[in-house]
């Protein structure tokens, strides 16, 4: 029997962006959320909203899914799992932004002074394009950006047509700048206490890194039940290596069958 699988996806990436890495993973995929809280009018410090819909989209298989959270989706799994233990069988957190504790004690001074957006993408997103006449000018937009380099061509076009929704004659984003970068600006900076009982598994990427040193370490302290595994790639990997990705993940699946 498969196991079954709750894919959450990364800050700005619809779910479907993902196709290429979800038709590879050896699980029974549930229909994932296209946009974690689409319908959440305000985002708030903590994601507490955020993870009451990861929760209520998980009760469906309480205790035997296993969630896949890339970046935001994996913090939000975490949370989830925090939240009400045992809904998950396992989860598999794929280079979260969850930082050592000294590291979000100054997180938590520069949003007391307005200046998070400095050490955060949020930087980067309130300038970001989100309007364009066309998919395929949307197309040839991103696939000329740093971010997409390594991303192939299938998969950016997965996410052009996952990501744009045609309005008043244009091609708006799904996921608008605005709301991309307030879940930037409200990273969370304090976990409870339940993180340290939690079971999964932590791939993160050892080339342009997130999570340096000093977080893992940290990591290694807070959740020692959760295992670390370093991946050749940047932040980006599940979209730029989906084969190399999806096989780590198996590997993993195959311990939790």
């Amino acid at each position: 029997m498969k196991n079954s699988i709750h894919f959450f996806h990364a800050n700005g990436f619809p779910a479907e962006t993902y196709k290429e890495l979800l038709s590879l993973i050896d699980g029974d995929i549930q229909d994932p959320l296209s946009v974690i809280g689409k319908q959440i009018p305000e985002v708030k410090e903590g994601y507490h909203e955020f993870t009451d819909e990861i929760i209520e989209h998980a009760s469906m298989t309480h205790g035997e899914g296993i969630a896949i959270g890339h970046s935001f989706g994996g913090t939000l799994s975490l949370l989830a799992e925090a939240r009400e233990p045992g809904l998950f069988k396992n989860i598999i957190l794929l280079d979260p932004p969850i930082f050592s504790h000294a590291k979000r004690i100054i997180l938590s001074f520069l949003r007391k002074l307005g200046l998070e957006y400095l050490v955060t993408p949020a930087k980067k997103s309130m300038k970001r394009r989100e309007s364009f006449n066309s998919r395929e000018e949307a197309l040839d937009y991103f696939s000329s950006k740093t971010l997409f380099k390594e991303v192939p061509k299938t998969t950016i076009e997965h996410y052009v047509q996952s990501g744009l929704e045609e309005r008043n004659g244009t091609f708006q984003l799904v996921i608008p700048r605005q709301r991309e970068t307030e879940i930037f600006l409200t990273l969370p900076t304090r976990f409870p206490q339940e993180i340290r009982t939690i079971q999964g598994d932590l791939i993160y990427v050892d080339k342009v890194r997130l999570l340096d040193d000093d977080d893992l370490k940290w990591w290694g302290r807070a959740m020692p039940e959760i295992s670390r595994t370093p991946f050749q790639g940047s932040h980006m990997f599940p979209l730029e290596k989906p084969k190399e990705l999806a096989q780590k993940i198996n590997g993993i699946l195959d311990r939790n069958l």
